[in-house]
């Protein structure tokens, strides 16, 4: 937990259009139930982990 508060976040699969047009690629993703709101200094999105992104720069 953050702040002393339990913070619900599940792990969800999402879809990515952006490499697979028709079938969609599945991405790994945490769902933070209720944006955090009060128990995470700024945006919820400031704390995604940077390297989620990073390996659909391949070239």
């Amino acid at each position: 937990g953050v702040k002393g508060h339990r913070l619900i976040v599940t792990r969800g699969l999402q879809k990515d259009y952006r490499t697979d047009r028709v079938f969609g690629t599945e991405v790994s993703c945490w769902f933070v139930h209720n944006s955090g709101k009060g128990f995470i200094d700024g945006h919820y999105k400031d704390y995604f982990v940077p390297q989620l992104y990073s390996f659909l720069q391949r070239p």
